[in-house]
């Protein structure tokens, strides 16, 4: 409620939940307050992420309904008087977290700088933790993709999808993945020379959002019976009302979901969300169950 109506953030704060049975739900009771970030001070309207590393539970804070904001660690979650303290240093903006090889991982955004990737061991409870850099300056391309969006580990890498809005004539969408040592590889996206003087080719062999102008975003990961699967933001649908041109991207409408074997070469599982996509412009939420795949679309009508 903090996003619109300020006030009620002193009765009505972000709440984190907790459940031992599945159905029934109670407030763990800890409040985030304040956090840092390279915007500034703000209050916590809501957490987007929670991940949990050798039982403990980190979370990301958010400061707006765009989702970036810190990383806070939940002190003595199952007490009865459990903390939140930020973790994450006041210079990052933070998207996603994820754990991968014992180690926490940010994804960030920066509109000046372009999107990032840190990692930190765990440091003591209710302490900062050092981050090192291991992906700086947008990969290579600064400000043409500008936040992490999706995080997902698969077959002992990293996958991270970024996405950036300002700096191109159309939305673009790229994968990189992340090795055990922290090296990391272009896997879906522009080519583009580092500055070292290296060139960085995308190993599936295609540019920007799959060949796909209007995927804004690679907005969620999931793995299932050994293949993985990424899901789109398409934004096509918002021409739906374009004389001529809605009949031409009609057979396109709606999010798409591309799955690989190997994280190297991947296929169309769908163009338009499963037949469905005049709507359904985004994979938003996937999960793998023993019954199959389960994805939650994002969509503004109906």
């Amino acid at each position: 409620a903090g996003e619109y109506i300020p006030q009620l953030l002193p009765t009505a704060p972000a709440r984190i939940l907790k459940t031992t049975d599945g159905t029934t739900f109670t407030d763990i009771g800890a409040v985030a307050g304040k956090i840092n970030t390279s915007y500034g001070e703000y209050d916590v309207i809501g957490y987007r992420g929670i991940v949990v590393i050798n039982n403990r539970v980190f979370a990301t804070a958010s400061q707006s309904y765009v989702g970036d904001g810190a990383v806070v660690e939940v002190i003595n979650p199952l007490s009865g008087a459990p903390s939140v303290v930020q973790v994450s240093p006041n210079n990052l903006s933070i998207f996603e977290i994820e754990s991968f090889n014992n180690n926490l991982y940010l994804g960030t955004g920066a509109p000046s700088q372009g999107y990032g990737v840190w990692k930190a061991a765990l440091g003591p409870q209710g302490s900062q933790f050092n981050f090192s850099p291991i992906v700086t300056n947008g990969a290579g391309r600064g400000t043409e993709i500008t936040s992490v969006v999706a995080m997902h580990v698969y077959r002992d890498r990293l996958y991270v999808g970024a996405s950036g809005w300002y700096s191109t004539i159309f939305p673009g969408s790229e994968l990189i993945r992340i090795a055990a040592n922290d090296s990391w590889q272009l896997v879906v996206g522009n080519t583009r020379q580092l500055p070292n003087g290296s060139w960085a080719f995308p190993i599936s062999g295609l540019g920007d959002g799959y060949g796909n102008v209007f995927n804004a975003h690679f907005w969620r990961m999931e793995d299932l019976r050994g293949a993985l699967y990424l899901g789109t933001n398409d934004w096509s649908w918002s021409l739906r009302t374009v004389p001529l041109v809605n009949i031409l991207l009609y057979p396109q409408f709606g999010f798409d979901v591309y799955s690989s074997c190997d994280g190297q070469y991947w296929s169309l599982t769908t163009m338009n969300a499963f037949g469905d996509g005049v709507y359904n412009f985004g994979a938003r939420t996937m999960q793998q169950t023993p019954s199959g795949m389960f994805v939650g679309s994002a969509k503004f009508y109906q």
